[in-house]
């Protein structure tokens, strides 16, 4: 059974697939990793990008991503994020639910979720909110170097 209602599409999406065949394609995914062209456009043509995904890995990601919502409370090391609320590819609403839940045993100072609304793309680091990724990402590194913490 389905523990996470945000799951509820990827696991309709795998039910259906295996009767249209062993790989799913994910080619439609450059269009949605960033809102700069250019970054659209090298993704697409990147050849360490697959353009097929393989149903069996997209079956283990789903089963993850539920196995780490069991977790959340009980994760033991902090926790920084970064994600569009609007992402075309994946569904942040389980990463927020995740990061409430570690924040929620861990403290405040535990987990960084840091949403950014203004954006919709995946690869944020790729995006015009790179910048912000990227003061986000090290100020959190800096605060545990500094405070010990792993």
């Amino acid at each position: 059974t389905l523990r996470r209602p945000w799951l509820h599409p990827i696991h309709a999406l795998l039910s259906v697939v295996p009767r249209l065949g062993p790989n799913v394609d994910v080619q439609w995914a450059s269009d949605h990793v960033t809102d700069i062209e250019a970054e659209r456009q090298l993704h697409a043509i990147d050849p360490l990008i697959l353009d097929r995904a393989p149903l069996p890995f997209l079956a283990r990601v789903e089963r993850a991503m539920s196995v780490a919502q069991d977790l959340a409370a009980s994760y033991p090391v902090d926790v920084w994020s970064f994600a569009a609320r609007n992402d075309a590819i994946v569904d942040t609403r389980g990463l927020i639910a995740f990061a409430e839940r570690v924040r929620g045993a861990r403290g405040e100072s535990g987990c960084t979720c840091t949403v950014v609304d203004e954006v919709a793309a995946h690869d944020l680091g790729r995006s015009s909110a790179a910048d912000r990724f990227d003061a986000s990402w090290w100020t959190w590194i800096e605060s545990r170097i500094s405070a010990g913490r792993r």
